[in-house]
């Protein structure tokens, strides 16, 4: 038997240099791999510096012709070349003069010697012995049972079997090791030479388990790590046996429910054969898969309520040995979701509720299996126990300590088990309270026109009558409300512009059984003033098809939005564009050339909105823009302007 380290030590040398007694000579060991590259270094070190080489020559053995030669070093300057003699490389640098061998043989062992004859300095040697490793020429897998591996696989076997599997490993120089690998580890490092060139590794199994199963085994041969060990590998087959048997069971099911039941098995090779028993009696399967390893097998049972807590068996088996068997069993549960109705507490009166009284409900729940969460929503919102705020939950029942008028609404309650969370109808809670205001203030421009004002309240019970007040009068306006929509009711109020035009408030409250609104409804109404028109409007950037327009805003302040409208007409007075602006600049563009435009342009206050200036502008005929207040030699633009209702400003463009 050989040692298995000391093999892998001697792999392990690279490169080892031994110096001699010789002052200028030094023997460098190489190691070369049969069929590949090899390079056999010759270190440049003259001793006069500056000096550079102008022979090299290498030889083999104690041939006394060189095999190559490199006179490159006679040129004026050392510059890297290749020599090339048949199978050698001569590579020269500034610091070596490299040997290379293309394609290393058996006959490529041996010591080579490098001779440099420099300009100055005396001849250097260097000596380098190569060393020739041959690989293995091959690996082959045999089974003690059934011989030579078939396809790369070897099997079947069963579990508990004992499997000798033999590697053999033919030539190589030196003798290769011979090991075993599982998923890139090393399982059996033991070989022995049993013949001239032939090295046998066996790896003994004595039981073998289903982990086995489409494992990859590798032998590998290597005596070098400077190339890739000769290897073969094979897949292990078995025969398994079934490791599982699960039935998913529906859970809760209801009564004349189609209920489907899955029984699968994993583990098997070949695939598992399944088995349905109900109560003792074989039922047929309704469908059956296979996923690998996996066999998938469906029953399906119309249930009713004899079929609860029956017992359901699945039996799984392989078919190469049928008298094993693997059993597993589910109990059925037939059960229903809950029933549920919320109601309020039977001692209270519903109709009579009003703000800070005591409310209580009760949820009334039927299920099997019994509801095991019961959750109360006001208007889809959950209640949370609170007990600063008056909310408390115990058991089946909702309790509210003084309501307020924002816990009116629609309560409902959901019961949940195993099958499913109903929810009950709705219950409503109304809670009596005074009116309040569900308009927002409002602030109204009025100029001439009247204004048809909306108050809007919201109570329970519904309001009676609604009232209107002025600031600046004591006489009070009744008007009869109309019902919106749920616990809202609205009146309106049309309001007319008045002779001394000043600003007022308006206040709008409404009556209901509970009493009078505590807090009234305001709206603000303010007099529009008729904005005055733009002055001093002047026409620039004239095109054949745009034009440009910048007017002077009035002087005088003003409350609210006021927006700049400009109407463009052609011709024969038909509305060409309307523009509006935050400003009295426009830009209007995509016109006709050498067409004349009408331009009205006005401002709008509110509901106001002045008298038009008139602007009368001509495009050009040609695509040139002319410059503002400027006549050029060829066309020229005459820029005008106005003020005042109805001002003209003439723009002309001269050919």
């Amino acid at each position: 038997m050989v040692s298995n380290h000391l093999l892998l030590v001697m792999n392990m040398l690279l490169i080892a240099m031994v110096s001699v007694n010789s002052i200028d000579e030094e023997v460098w060991e190489v190691i070369g791999v049969a069929g590949r590259t090899s390079d056999l270094p010759c270190y440049l070190n003259p001793r006069t510096s500056g000096d550079r080489p102008k022979l090299i020559l290498w030889y083999k053995g104690d041939i006394k012709t060189p095999i190559i030669s490199s006179y490159d070093g006679r040129m004026p300057e050392v510059h890297p070349s290749t020599v090339h003699r048949e199978e050698y490389i001569l590579t020269v640098g500034r610091t070596a003069a490299t040997l290379t061998i293309n394609t290393v043989g058996t006959e490529s062992a041996g010591m080579y010697e490098c001779r440099v004859e420099f300009f100055k300095s005396p001849t250097h040697t260097n000596l380098v012995n190569l060393t020739v490793i041959v690989p293995p020429r091959s690996v082959e897998i045999l089974d003690s049972q059934t011989g030579p591996a078939k396809n790369g696989i070897i099997g079947q076997y069963y579990e508990g079997d004992k499997v000798t599997i033999t590697c053999i490993a033919r030539n190589g120089s030196p003798l290769p090791n011979v090991t075993w690998w599982r998923n890139e580890r090393i399982v059996d490092g033991l070989w022995e030479v049993t013949g001239p060139g032939v090295v046998k590794n066996n790896l003994v199994i004595d039981k073998l388990t289903r982990s086995w199963h489409n494992q990859t085994l590798t032998c590998s041969a290597s005596n070098t790590h400077r190339t890739n060990p000769v290897s073969t590998s094979v897949v292990i087959k078995m025969y398994l046996l079934p490791t599982s048997v699960i039935i998913t069971n529906p859970g809760d099911v209801q009564e004349g429910d189609l209920i489907k039941l899955i029984c699968e098995s994993e583990g098997s090779r070949p695939p598992a054969v399944l088995h349905w028993k109900v109560k003792g009696i074989k039922n047929p399967s309704a469908k059956e898969e296979n996923y690998g390893g996996m066999t998938r097998s469906t029953l399906l049972i119309n249930v009713s309520r004899e079929d609860d807590k029956s017992t359901v068996i699945c039996q799984a088996h392989n078919p190469t040995r049928p008298k094993i068997i693997l059993t597993n069993t589910t109990i059925l549960n037939v059960q229903y979701k809950p029933s549920v109705r919320a109601e309020m507490g039977k001692s209270l009166r519903a109709e009579s509720l009003k703000e800070g009284d005591d409310v209580y409900f009760d949820c009334t729940v039927d299920a099997n299996p019994n509801a095991t969460k019961i959750t109360w929503y006001h208007e889809d919102k959950v209640q949370v126990q609170s007990i600063a705020h008056g909310i408390i939950t115990t058991g089946n029942s909702l309790v509210l300590q003084k309501v307020n008028r924002r816990q009116a609404g629609f309560y409902r309650c959901a019961a949940t088990n195993k099958l499913a969370t109903v929810t009950s109808p709705p219950v409503r809670l109304k809670i009596r309270y005074k009116p309040e205001c569900y308009t927002f203030p409002t602030t109204y421009f009025i100029y001439d026109k009247p204004i048809n004002v909306t108050c809007t309240v919201s109570s329970y019970p519904a309001v009676h009558s609604i009232y209107w007040q002025w600031n600046n009068s004591n006489d009070v306006i009744t008007t009869k409300p109309e019902t919106a929509e749920l616990e809202k009711s609205q009146a309106q109020l049309t309001v007319t512009p008045i002779e001394n035009r000043e600003d007022r408030v308006l206040s709008c409250w409404a009556v209901n059984e509970m009493g009078e609104q505590t807090k009234p409804c305001g709206f603000t109404f303010k007099v529009a003033q008729m904005p005055l028109p733009l002055s001093s409007c002047r026409l620039a950037n004239i095109t054949a098809s745009s034009l440009s327009l910048t007017c002077q805003r009035p002087h005088v302040p003003t409350a609210g939005t006021t927006l700049y409208r400009a109407e463009v007409y052609f011709q024969n007075d038909t509305l060409f564009a309307n523009v509006t602006s935050d400003r009295p600049n426009f830009n209007v563009s995509r016109l006709d050339a050498g067409m004349r435009y009408q331009i009205k342009v006005y401002v709008t206050h509110g509901p106001v909105t002045s008298q038009p200036v008139v602007v009368s502008a001509y495009t050009s005929r040609t695509s040139r823009t002319t410059p503002t207040d400027t006549i050029s030699k060829d066309t020229g633009t005459s820029i005008g302007w106005c003020s005042g209702p109805f001002g003209v400003v003439w723009f002309l463009v001269l050919l």
